[in-house]
């Protein structure tokens, strides 16, 4: 073997090894201590290049095989279990070029791609979140507590506003939504506890707001509808 390629018999005796893993990592620091000799300088600098088109295979076969399981999910032909399906939807979902390319298989392949998406909807107030809620399902309705009167603002995750404005005591707080008459029974009786005091309609009735009261505190209700 020359000079230019001597780290050839060097990584094929490692992969001989009952342990090539450990064999290797002893193999590259050979390579490289046998490269800073000038008869082997020309070799190192066509190691790095071979390490490089190595590097960028694995990766082009990590990215097909990436694109295969997404092509698979948007044409509904991923033949997986249903809980292996979930996984790669989630992975999918998490990484913004994954669902981008998704969403492109899906509006080829005419596939609803919605139904791939958990709906999450969070909740601000005063620039912060405060809480979130994720929608697997549709129809459903979440709940966040330990509300209190102030500003808030409802969006989706991916940025778009879907409410905004002020929640007040006649909304969050028992005595100022029913009168001091009424309290005693927010103690006692659920189904008063679960009397709304307020309703707000959005998108077209696709989101339905609620909010309800509580002695120190009241709690809201998202529900999607469809």
């Amino acid at each position: 073997m020359t000079e230019d390629l001597y780290f050839i018999p060097v990584l094929d005796k490692a992969f001989r090894q009952a342990k090539p893993g450990v064999a290797l990592k002893d193999a590259f620091d050979e390579i490289k201590r046998l490269g800073k000799q000038e008869q082997y300088r020309e070799g190192f600098v066509n190691f790095v290049r071979f390490m490089g088109q190595i590097c960028k295979y694995q990766e082009l076969r990590k990215r097909d095989s990436t694109r295969q399981l997404i092509a698979e999910i948007a044409t509904e032909t991923f033949d997986g279990t249903e809980k292996e399906k979930q996984a790669v939807i989630k992975v999918i979902m998490s990484r913004a070029e994954f669902k981008a390319e998704c969403e492109a298989i899906c509006k080829e392949a005419g596939v609803d791609q919605d139904k791939y998406t958990d709906v999450v909807i969070q909740v601000f107030s005063q620039k912060r979140l405060i809480g979130e809620k994720a929608f697997t399902k549709i129809p459903d309705r979440k709940s966040i507590e330990g509300i209190l009167p102030g500003s808030y603002m409802l969006r989706l995750n991916i940025g778009r506003v879907i409410w905004q404005g002020n929640l007040t005591g006649k909304d969050l707080i028992w005595i100022e939504a029913f009168g001091a008459k009424r309290l005693d029974l927010a103690a006692e009786t659920e189904d008063i506890k679960r009397i709304p005091t307020r309703k707000i309609v959005l998108l077209g009735g696709d989101v339905v707001l609620r909010t309800f009261a509580g002695v120190e505190s009241g709690s809201i209700e998202v529900e999607l509808t469809k």
